[in-house]
């Protein structure tokens, strides 16, 4: 469960909080070198959404949580917005 912000702690201090609950349910994934090269050569206009498709196809992702869906249209895999995601 993610904690709201809480005020009365230094701000950066309290979005650390925040982040570290985050971590807790989510996985930061890395970038390669071949990954860079794949978006490069990718159907999606956009590189960094093509760097992020490239990434989570390599990761086996389910979803790519996104509130520009459009920009993952050409995606294998499926973008969601947060909401979406959320009633899953």
């Amino acid at each position: 469960m993610i904690r709201p912000l809480d005020t009365t702690v230094p701000f950066a201090d309290a979005t650390k909080m925040v982040l570290l609950d985050l971590l807790t349910c989510l996985y930061v994934i890395d970038v390669t070198h071949n990954d860079c090269l794949h978006a490069c050569s990718s159907t999606i206009d956009d590189f960094e959404d093509a760097l992020l498709a490239t990434c989570v196809k390599r990761w086996k992702a389910r979803y790519i949580i996104t509130r520009d869906k459009k920009g993952f249209a050409a995606s294998d895999i499926p973008a969601l917005s947060p909401e979406a995601f959320m009633e899953r």
